[in-house]
């Protein structure tokens, strides 16, 4: 079927004859768009009909994530690589991979997948930031991008690593976030729980599109890590993703005890809350 948002609801459609199969209705959806793009309108219901007749998707993540690449981009001078064997470093690349107008592939924690070193062939990437530490893509992955040529040409230079990294999973989002911050900051920055993946991985196409960036909590206490990255953006919204289950009311009250307004999205559920 197709999808279709009408006004602030939402609902799977029949694309022969336009009836409603399924009203999902929340209003998060046009509330978060509110929210993140103040001018923008509702348009009429025929207008927005999105086609799911297209799947992208691979034997296993790491085909997935390298068909989405092929999909999504030409040639990238930048990629973002992070583990697909855990979750945490790569949940805050999409706002690294905006920065530098790149996407984000994956790799095993001891080899470099064959399709990862195709896609960064093909498209010709000469510097790849790698995400976490060696718990996440070992010393033999960071050596096998680095052995490859740009495009293949053994003519071209070596393909340069950054490794982006902390001591944890916190840690670590904290300097993916640094490392092509904005000057001037980013007034809208979306928060979610490291301790699980759903919420977060709900944020990063908003990341990508908008340059926001995602920041992590362990979902009980706003962190030192949490609150020089928000004195850092200049943030004066936060996005929080999830319940108080994810992100607690506490987390919530400590970003408004600094002057920043908030806005939380929570369904009964991860799929709502996505939606």
């Amino acid at each position: 079927g197709q999808v279709k948002f009408i006004a602030a609801r939402t609902a799977i459609v029949n694309p022969n004859n336009g009836n409603v199969i399924k009203d999902i209705g929340t209003p998060a959806r046009a509330s978060l768009a509110a929210v993140l793009v103040p001018s923008i309108t509702t348009l009429d219901a025929a207008q927005n009909v999105v086609d799911y007749d297209n799947r992208l998707g691979g034997q296993d993540r790491y085909e997935t994530a390298a068909k989405i690449y092929d999909e999504t981009f030409g040639t990238t001078d930048n990629a973002v690589v992070s583990g697909g064997e855990n979750f945490p470093d790569a949940l805050g690349a999409n706002y690294l991979a905006s920065r530098i107008n790149g996407g984000v592939l994956l790799t095993k924690h001891n080899t470099l997948p064959a399709i990862t070193k195709k896609a960064l062939i093909d498209h010709g990437v000469t510097t790849v930031y790698l995400t976490g530490g060696e718990g996440a893509a070992s010393t033999a992955v960071e050596n096998a991008i680095k052995a490859i040529h740009v495009a293949n040409d053994p003519t071209s230079p070596n393909i340069q690593v950054q490794r982006v990294a902390g001591a944890n999973r916190y840690a670590t989002n904290k300097v993916v976030n640094q490392v092509k911050a904005p000057l001037t900051g980013s007034s809208t920055v979306l928060l979610a729980s490291g301790e699980g993946f759903a919420d977060a991985l709900s944020l990063g196409p908003i990341a990508y599109a908008n340059n926001y960036p995602v920041i992590l909590t362990d979902g009980q206490t706003l962190g030192p890590d949490q609150i020089a990255q928000l004195d850092s953006f200049n943030a004066d919204r936060v996005v929080i993703a999830g319940g108080t289950s994810s992100v607690s009311q506490g987390v919530e009250d400590a970003i408004k005890a600094k002057g920043i307004d908030t806005y939380r999205l929570a369904g009964d559920n991860r799929q709502s809350t996505a939606a």
